[in-house]
């Protein structure tokens, strides 16, 4: 918003309320959390007794190698002039299994290579950029039902569209380097 003057500015105000008001608020939910502690330590053991038989440190490799390379398809798909919104929200979705896994197998104790510190701080601005990308699509999909909805409020709305295109495409270039 700090691009932008102040009538673009109360307008931006005036959606970011319409949007918080007509968010439902989901029902207060009661987590026992000593419950979820030993389900989780169970989990950890799981992993670890899994990680140290030879035979299944060959699956986990095999598995995070389709990671990768299913990884690495949607960037091919998603980085084309011809890609859509969902083929790039494709390939975050992959770009975050690749992250997860590899932060997984660090934390169970796994050594990776040298730059495995490096790769995951890399996944996850990757994941990031491209969460902020799809933010802006769909926040550039909901000022344009605005702008056909709220014909008093177009000057600003188309204002405001703008900008956002403008950063959209700025996140785009930078998400393809």
């Amino acid at each position: 918003t700090s691009q932008l003057k102040a009538p673009e500015k109360s307008t931006v105000e005036t959606l970011i309320g319409q949007i918080n008001e007509s968010s439902e608020i989901a029902p207060q939910i009661t987590i026992d959390w000593p419950e979820v502690i030993i389900a989780l330590q169970l989990e950890l053991s799981t992993w670890q007794n899994i990680i140290h038989t030879p035979s299944q440190k060959h699956l986990i490799q095999k598995a995070l190698q389709t990671t990768f390379n299913r990884s690495r398809r949607c960037a091919k798909k998603a980085t084309q002039k011809t890609a859509e919104s969902a083929q790039r929200h494709q390939w975050r979705k992959w770009v975050k299994y690749l992250y997860y896994q590899l932060k997984l197998l660090k934390q169970l104790g796994i050594k990776g290579d040298k730059g495995h510190k490096k790769n995951l701080k890399r996944l996850d601005h990757l994941g990031e950029l491209l969460g902020q990308e799809h933010d802006f699509e769909i926040l550039q999909i909901f000022l344009e039902q605005q702008l056909q909805t709220q014909p008093e409020l177009q000057a600003s709305l188309k204002k405001i569209i703008k900008v956002n295109r403008k950063r959209l495409q700025h996140l785009r270039r930078q998400v393809n380097q």
